[in-house]
């Protein structure tokens, strides 16, 4: 797998593992998105502008702590790509919008 295919996988997984399904465990955001974080860091900032309050978090637990409870209260949510993710990968830096 190169570059480009290994970074489209992880993007597929971050997207689809905000999956809920009716009767799912509660959502626990390191549980699920530990390998994409650096919990452990001190040099974070995280923002997503769908956050109503347009919060930055300078932590990947504080990050969590921002979706935690909506997707705790959800019975379902469910994702779609319609096109994507392309991805840019060079030396130092990759990106996948």
């Amino acid at each position: 797998m190169n570059a480009e295919q290994v970074i489209a996988d992880l993007h597929g997984r971050w997207v689809f593992g905000w999956e809920r399904d009716e009767g799912d465990a509660p959502f626990d955001f390191r549980r699920t998105f530990g390998e994409f974080y650096d919990f452990s860091s001190p040099d974070v900032r995280l923002y997503d502008d769908f956050d109503p309050e347009q919060r930055v978090a300078t932590t990947a637990a504080g990050y969590g702590s921002i979706w935690e409870p909506g997707f705790r209260r959800m019975v379902s949510a469910h994702h779609a790509v319609d096109d994507g993710p392309h991805v840019i990968a060079g030396h130092d830096l990759a990106a996948s919008p």
